[in-house]
């Protein structure tokens, strides 16, 4: 009986469970936001850099994926419910020119200079595990925390190398959503405030990364999340002041209210802990966040004790932890690897073994002395080329430094924007001490613009209470503010229509080109798919990368993710004897696999030099054509043979032609062939052939000229094969890198075009010295075969 009754208990208590349940629920999908799908990616990087130490393959990615949701869970239900929805206006006045901007280059695969040099490579190896392998020697020139190269590469595997800069828009999207809530206290006009964010967004070097694989714009809605958390802090706490009836506080109702007190002491426990982890995971990803976390750490620690409400010290320890956690599991793997937890940044301090006791600072960008310090946010509008390596500058920085200063005369009474302005003044003054460099300060041009817009803002609506004079004063530096932000914003439009960190071309500039490119959307996973069976028979005899040339690791990782990379080309890694000692460890390792590097065509001889700088031999030298994730676009690379130290390449005997002259007649003898010609092409068609170009002379060709003068290449033309006709004079060259010697073979990539008419064709092949002549009028017997072109 007993067991009955506790039966009915249950039974009849199951609605009331099922409706906590769906309470529960309601408020979760409540809290819910659009940035919340992109946060869920961030935990997975930060989670999976803890797996790094405990499993590898699959079963990191078991504990990986549970472990993120759980956290990133735990977050969103600590978060409070959002109050306000986001206007219908945001999506039209703010999304659709994001759109816009990202759609513009986005067919045209990123070749950004930092993502070929270390952030593809931070990503593929990151995902997989820890960012050396074995037998590697420094494989990254700049081995910072991989995790928001981790989010990208996450992205850039489900959705293929063009979409998955996705999650760089959806950042913004984000970060605009923010800046939507920021402004709701000064505008109170849905539509006024949307456009509010778009000129707050719209600054050039925030949208030179919409769609590339640079990651500074992931950092902006953790910093901008915080910056809001900085600014409410406090603001619905009244503590009780003694100053009368009308503020003193109803003790009586607060005592009956005491269990509020407590959940809301939890409420500002779980704040804070949500708070010091956006500051972590900032930092995480960027360092130089950290001049950006200082200032809100401190408004929000002023503001929290200023409220007069104490939080318990377990909500100190967590907030403490949450901070942390995003950088310690990447902070100790390195510290392990080279004795500094931030190498190789300040080594003066840290003093690692394997680079030089300096601290690492491009002298190219940011102020010349202490006065340029100060007002390097305005000094920068004169000094240009000292801000980044695209020279354009529309001065948001500075126009948003100025707003600040005026502030504190003109918004004295204004707490929220004072504070917003205390956080751009501070965050300015550590930016230009430490870099000065404007990819560094994505976030000061948003806190400046938001210090813009709310000035204006107050400005403009205080003129009630003003005198006639002042009245009129109050207008124009009002209407003066909005304009030079109108300005602004217009010659960032202009900027981001010429450049971008990849310089690629734009929709308007080549529609065709574009819409071909667009054929590759989501099809894009791999760059092995793109190579020849040939191609990639020859990368794949790569054991070892030995990495001469930069903007090159990247490629190396995508085309053999689990080859070691040993560095050749910087020299700081080799200036201490621990770090000699070390290259030495990785070479041994390599032992019994051949060692390959990879270069453009141009650096070829920079890399040469690189490689035997370090007791290693230059073998053979293979140009490809490299389809770079595209048919259209292509990469003129050669892969080269690595011979280990004491290797010795075979001299040749026969006389070497003198570089930068015509050869002799008796030297213009070839002998041309293609394994893989094409019988058709289509109109118009471009497609990459590899010729075989033989020396049938007694004189060894000289390869790369000081210029295209007296250069060895070949080339190609078409005639109808009817009555020989010619049809183009000239279609594609390619030049020889290295020295041939009599006897021995080059293997050539040339990208060729078919005729724009359909019709028999003969595509003729030959070698020439440019300036000189070509090879068939020396009498050498040039290459023809029968095309028919569809």
């Amino acid at each position: 009986m007993p067991h009955q009754g506790m039966s009915r208990m249950t039974a009849a208590d199951a609605p009331t469970h099922q409706s906590t349940l769906l309470h529960k629920t309601n408020a979760l999908r409540r809290r819910l936001e659009f940035g919340d799908a992109l946060l869920f990616l961030y935990f997975v990087a930060f989670v999976r850099q803890f797996i790094w130490y405990v499993a590898e393959g699959a079963a990191a990615w078991a504990l990986t994926l549970p472990l993120a949701l759980t956290l990133w869970f735990c977050y969103v239900a600590a978060r409070p419910e959002e109050k306000e929805e986001t206007p219908r206006s945001f999506w039209l006045i703010v999304v659709l020119p994001l759109l816009f901007v990202y759609a513009l280059r986005l067919p045209f695969p990123d070749l950004s200079f930092d993502v070929l040099n270390y952030r593809l490579l931070h990503a593929e190896r990151a995902l997989r595990g820890f960012l050396f392998l074995p037998g590697d020697f420094f494989p990254t020139p700049a081995p910072y925390n991989p995790a928001p190269d981790m989010v990208t590469g996450i992205s850039r595997h489900l959705l293929g190398y063009r979409m998955g800069t996705l999650v760089n828009l959806l950042a913004l999207v984000w970060t605009g959503l923010i800046l939507e809530k920021l402004l709701r206290p000064s505008l109170k006009d849905t539509r006024l405030r949307s456009l509010g964010v778009l000129f707050v967004l719209f600054t050039e070097h925030v949208l030179f990364e919409i769609n590339n694989y640079m990651i500074d714009v992931l950092t902006l809605p953790l910093l901008l999340e915080a910056t809001r958390m900085a600014l409410d802090v406090g603001e619905s706490d009244s503590a009780p002041t003694g100053d009368g009836e009308e503020h003193a506080r109803d003790y009586e109702e607060q005592a009956r209210d005491e269990s509020e007190g407590a959940r809301d002491e939890r409420e500002r426990g779980r704040d804070a802990v949500r708070f010091a982890f956006l500051l972590g995971a900032s930092v995480a990803f960027k360092l130089t966040s950290l001049a950006f976390a200082v200032p809100l750490a401190l408004v929000y620690a002023y503001k929290l004790f200023a409220s007069r409400r104490r939080l318990p010290l377990r909500a100190y320890l967590f907030a403490v932890s949450a901070f942390a956690a995003p950088l310690l599991p990447f902070c100790i793997y390195i510290y392990r690897q080279t004795g500094s937890p931030v190498y190789p940044l300040y080594n003066a301090v840290f003093k690692s073994p394997y680079w030089p006791y300096t601290n690492v600072l491009d002298p190219r960008w940011g102020s010349d002395n202490f006065f340029e310090i100060l007002f390097w946010p305005v000094v920068l509008l004169f000094r240009v080329e000292r801000t980044a390596e695209i020279l354009v500058y529309s001065g948001r920085i500075s126009l948003g430094f100025v707003a600040a200063l005026a502030c504190l005369v003109f918004a004295r009474t204004q707490r929220r924007i004072l504070t917003l302005s205390f956080i751009t003044l501070v965050g300015s003054l550590l930016w230009s001490t430490g870099s000065g460099y404007v990819r560094y300060a994505l976030y000061l041009e948003l806190t400046g613009g938001l210090v813009v817009v709310c000035l204006s803002h107050h400005l403009w609506t205080r003129r009630a209470s003003l005198s006639r004079s002042a009245r009129l004063l109050a207008a124009i530096a009002a209407s003066l503010f909005v304009c030079l932000l109108v300005v602004q914003c217009v010659l960032a439009g202009l900027y981001i229509l010429r450049y971008e960190w990849s310089m690629r071309p734009t929709l308007l500039g080549m529609p065709r080109a574009y819409l071909e490119e667009a054929k590759h959307l989501f099809r894009d996973r791999e760059l092995r798919d793109f190579l020849s069976t040939r191609e990639r028979e020859l990368f794949d005899e790569v054991g070892v990368w030995a990495e001469s040339s930069v903007k090159m690791n990247g490629i190396e990782v995508m085309l053999k993710k689990d080859a070691p990379i040993v560095a050749v080309r910087m020299g700081e890694f080799f200036i201490e004897q621990e770090s000699r000692e070390r290259f030495a460890r990785a070479l041994a390792e390599s032992r019994g696999r051949r060692m390959f590097s990879l270069a453009f065509g141009e650096e070829l001889a920079s890399a040469q030099r690189s490689i035997e700088e370090r007791g290693l031999r230059v073998g053979k030298v293979v140009p490809i054509a490299l389809s770079y994730y595209s048919s259209r676009t292509k990469l003129n690379v050669v892969l080269i043979e690595v011979l280990p130290e004491g290797a010795q390449v075979p001299e040749a005997v026969a006389q070497k032609a003198p570089r930068n002259s015509a050869l002799p007649d008796e030297a213009f003898r070839a002998q041309l062939s293609v394994a893989d010609a094409p019988a058709t092409m289509r109109a118009g068609e471009q497609s990459t052939i590899y010729v075989v170009l033989k020396n049938r002379s007694e004189t060894i060709w000289p390869g790369a000229q000081e210029s295209w003068k007296y250069q060895l290449t070949i080339g190609n033309r078409w005639l109808d094969a009817r009555d020989r006709a010619l049809v183009t004079d000239l279609d594609a060259r390619t030049a020889l890198v290295r020295d041939l010697p009599p006897g021995e073979e080059a293997e050539l990539p040339l990208s060729i075009s078919a005729p724009a008419k359909p019709g028999e064709y003969i595509l003729e092949l030959d070698a020439v010295q440019e300036g000189v002549a070509w090879f068939r009028d020396k009498g050498s017997q040039a290459l023809e075969l029968r095309v028919r072109v569809e």
